[in-house]
């Protein structure tokens, strides 16, 4: 299974996010795209704590 999405407000991203079984469970592959490094740079960390908050 297979979720795209575009954030439209605040910091701007595309984002997808893959769903497969595996044994014993589900892999979650979530991706990310950012208009420019430099906006994903200044931004990196706060997106990885939230991201491991959503994903928690």
């Amino acid at each position: 299974m297979e979720a795209r999405g575009e954030r439209l407000s605040g910091h701007h991203f595309l984002l997808s996010i893959e769903l497969a079984p595996v044994t014993g469970g589900t892999e979650v592959r979530w991706t990310q795209t950012f208009d420019t490094v430099e906006h994903y740079q200044n931004i990196a960390a706060f997106v990885a704590t939230a991201n491991q908050q959503n994903l928690a």
